[in-house]
């Protein structure tokens, strides 16, 4: 059984206060943050009133260089991080490396602040922009966070609308409960600017006056914030002899898969979540004092919430809203109405309803209208409802017995005992059937062609998939040869999705689905579709859709186009696509990360599936789209080689990588659900490994800002850590590895950390192998189809690996011959330009397997 995890610390940054003492005091007096918007003119707006942050303190403690260039969401974050580690009274330096993480989860974070136009209403494609856009993503944040304070373990960011949040609580809780870590900073921070309120007004979201949920007008207030709470396993919160606030019992994700934008009006989704929290915290719903209500103000939202609470409940407890006092943070939501929760279970109260006026047809719950409610609370429900269809419960339960060690003696002899206790429970869980991860499906939509992982033996007769494309004929990128992809046919593979007017981005990422479940011989009459997950990992939005953004935005202004444009421009907006199409109705998230994220989306698969037992697979995909955006984005970063001759992986003499478009899917499931649908098991998920070693960013002479990839250590030793860590629960020596996978790029910059990495791992023997200059490097997806690759290299039996295009042009990579052994196994690498490090180990399983 996997160890309690409890709340250690906890930081915000919030309209109604900066500090844990002013907030409770906020909600115990029934005091509103919420007040006439300041920050910009309001006065041609629908919606004038907003909870923002007056003040952010205590700016001095971070180096001030740093501090001018980050956005206002991690200026927040930021305070609210270093709040909860205080708190906590955790110090890094006493754990392992590794063995501390952090996970973010947003909606976008610094998106659209400060965004700029030329006075002819086109947007400046520059280094500006380049800068500006970088901050734009979930993982600067999370990046920026993990370098200030020193913190090497895992590091995702979770780009999924308002469930993010709530999703990198559910993923922070998979990492301690599969002993990935024994602590992590886990939340979010987002602030609001006017293109966010005018996306909202034009989408008829907005209320003039401060939101009122349940009852009176519908619409939404807007809000902004930060909230940050350290989570810890009982064995380090004995260990340090730390003061447990609360037990994070559970959360639940849940997807409605029933429209791209929406959630299901009847509430389902919310429903399902709440029920698998309650199951997984083993409690039935009379067990709830309170549910702290998504309670947004929309009418949508607040009525399909009250019925899902009404499926669930049948008394339900008390229900209330905190956004009449904050607003509504987006992405950060969660996490700060997690911290407002538990300062409520600590203090034992309620807080009431703002606003409450009139109530709405169907909203007749107890919404504690008349005031704050002084309870006995024991467990509380907290709800998350968001874009998408993304539902999130989370199960809070008060200390009522905390066995903590009261002497340093004590402490150190519990440690003993829970350390061999750990490694106990650890070698059993390996021996477990139900935990062994496998992967039975692949689907590919590249230069290479369309199919499943054979398709990868045309890398032995072709040298280059790279070519011209026609839609680019008339742009400054003409003729250049890229990694376009070819054989494509939506109605081919997608033949009962309409995907008319969807970008290519999507449609990639459809047609990848679609061939990895057929390659698993999925059936949907055979499957349930609320024990299928789905993880999405993308390094930029679509190009296209951001360009027709902006490009309508400066034409025509504001009207509901530009709306639903800033809804698809969504990280979101893929995973909600594809659980809609293919009825995944299980855990959702939306990985945010840069190169390699798709190998993160396996690691953070394999991790939730170990986990989380109400899963039976999760499908993995990650996706990359060319425009003429995104290629002048990466030209003006100086990321763009000139031509495919300045091209070269692991090699000084590079000038850039050649970019590549696509989408791989892949289907990882646990063995008993394979073997219960005969399906094909192509390979195992031996083990997984992800740590960080970005730095703190960095600033010119000038004090002009680098993009933040210059701030990346390349010694490699954080990379080859998560290479320990990936082959360790297998007991793999590195001289046992038939075959390592890199993630090459071209950007010696970056290429250098696998080089150094491998160095420290096996000496000089050069091991590392990767594709990608044979097919283009594609941001997102290249880690996957590197893993294609090589299982499709173990599986065949080759004797040797015909990359030759990377033999020919690198300086420190040679082809590798592999010996015929009984037992193969396949170390898949990838890191990021942030310092994300991801490797993934698998073993090809013999013909019986």
């Amino acid at each position: 059984m996997a160890e309690p995890v409890f709340i250690t610390g906890m930081g915000i940054c919030s309209p109604i206060g900066n500090n844990l003492p002013e907030v409770i005091a906020a909600l115990a007096e029934g005091r509103s943050g919420i007040d006439s918007i300041r920050s910009f003119d309001c006065s041609s707006l629908v919606m004038k009133h907003a909870g923002e942050v007056k003040e952010i303190p205590n700016t001095e403690r971070f180096p001030s260089a740093l501090y001018r260039i980050w956005d206002r969401g991690t200026r927040m974050a930021m305070h609210a991080a270093h709040e909860a580690i205080a708190h906590a009274d955790l110090r890094v330096r006493e754990f392992e490396a590794s063995r501390i993480g952090v996970c973010v989860g947003t909606s976008g974070s610094g998106q659209y602040q400060n965004a700029r136009f030329n006075l002819d209403r086109t947007l400046p494609i520059d280094p500006e922009l380049v800068f500006y856009l970088s901050r734009n993503s979930p993982h600067f944040q999370s990046s920026q966070i993990a370098a200030q304070f020193n913190i090497k373990g895992p590091n995702l960011a979770i780009g999924a609308a308002t469930a993010g949040g709530g999703i990198a609580l559910a993923t922070a809780l998979a990492w301690l409960k599969g002993d990935r870590v024994d602590a992590v900073l886990v939340g979010g921070s987002e602030s609001f600017s006017l293109l966010n309120v005018l996306g909202f007004d034009q989408l008829g979201l907005s209320l003039p006056e401060p939101c009122t949920p349940f009852s009176g007008q519908p619409g939404m207030t807007f809000g902004e914030g930060a909230g940050f709470v350290v989570l810890e396993r009982e064995s380090s919160v004995q260990r340090r002899g730390a003061r447990a606030l609360a037990k994070l019992s559970s959360v639940a994700i849940r997807a409605d898969g029933f429209d791209p934008i929406l959630f299901h009006p009847s509430g389902d989704g919310q429903s399902r979540a709440m029920r698998a929290a309650l199951q997984d915290a083993g409690l039935t719903p009379g067990d709830i004092d309170w549910i702290r209500a998504s309670g947004t103000g929309g009418r949508d939202q607040d009525l399909a919430e009250t019925l899902a609470i009404k499926s669930v409940f049948t008394t339900p407890p008390p229900v209330s809203s905190i956004e009449p006092y904050v607003g509504h943070a987006n992405g950060a939501g969660p996490a700060i109405g997690l911290v407002a929760a538990v300062l409520c279970l600590q203090h034992q109260l309620i807080p009431a309803t703002l606003n409450y006026g009139e109530p709405r047809q169907g909203c007749n719950l107890d919404y504690v209208i008349e005031g704050t409610r002084r309870v006995e609370l024991r467990n509380i429900l907290c709800n998350t409802v968001a874009f998408g269809g993304t539902n999130c419960a989370v199960i809070l339960q008060a200390i009522q017995h905390p066995a903590l060690p009261k002497s340093i003696q004590e402490r150190d002899s519990m440690h003993s005992i829970n350390c061999a206790l750990d490694e106990k429970q650890s070698v059993a869980n390996r021996a477990s059937e139900y935990d062994e991860i496998v992967i039975t499906g692949f689907g590919i939509v590249s230069s290479i062609g369309c199919g499943n992982y054979e398709i990868m033996q045309r890398l032995q007769t072709t040298s280059s998939f790279l070519r011209s494309d026609s839609s680019l004929s008339d742009t400054e990128f003409a003729g250049r040869e890229l990694g376009f992809v070819s054989e494509f046919n939506s109605k081919k593979f997608c033949p009962t999705i309409s995907l008319r007017g969807v970008e290519n981005l999507t449609q990639y990422a459809a047609g990848a689905v679609s061939i990895a479940l057929a390659d698993a011989a999925w059936r949907r009459s055979s499957s349930d579709p609320n024990r299928m997950g789905l993880v999405s990992a993308t390094a930029r939005t679509s190009g296209t859709v951001f360009a027709r953004l902006f490009t309508e935005l400066q034409t025509n202004g504001f009207r509901p186009l530009v709306g639903r444009l800033m809804l698809r421009n969504g990280r979101f907006m893929v995973a909600s696509q594809l659980a809609n199409w293919f009825e995944l109705r299980g855990y959702s998230s939306t990985i945010s990360l840069g190169n390699g994220c798709g190998l993160h989306a396996i690691v953070a698969a394999y991790d939730q599936l170990r986990s989380d037992p109400s899963l039976d697979s999760i499908v993995v995909v990650a996706c990359d789209e060319l425009s003429k955006h995104s290629l002048q984005m990466m030209q003006c970063g100086g990321l763009l080689a000139p031509s495919t001759s300045d091209w070269a992986l692991y090699s000084s003499r590079s000038k850039g990588f050649i970019p590549a478009e696509g989408a791989v899917a892949i289907v990882v499931e646990r063995l008993a659900s394979a073997k219960c649908r005969n399906a094909k098991v192509l390979a195992r998920v031996s083990g997984a490994g992800s740590t960080f070693d970005g730095l703190p960013g960095a600033v010119c002479a000038d004090e002009r800002p680098r993009p933040s990839w210059d701030s990346l250590a390349i010694d490699g030793a954080q990379w080859s850590d998560s290479c320990r860590i990936a082959c360790e629960p297998s007991n793999v020596a590195y001289d046992q590895l038939d075959l390592i996978m890199g993630n090459g790029c071209g950007v010696w910059d970056w290429d250098q950390k696998e080089i150094n990495g491998q160095t420290e791992l096996f000496g000089n023997r050069e091991r590392i192998q990767c594709v990608n200059e044979k097919t283009g490097f594609g941001e997102s997806t290249s880690g996957l189809l590197n893993m294609a690759a090589g299982v499709f290299q173990l599986q065949s039996g080759a004797t040797s690996v015909p990359f030759d295009s990377l033999k020919s042009r690198s300086d420190n990579v040679k082809e590798l011959a592999i010996s015929e052994t009984k037992n193969k196994h396949l170390l898949v690498t990838a890191s990021t330009e942030h310092g994300h490090n991801a490797a993934v180990l698998l073993t090809v399983p013999t013909c019986g397997a």
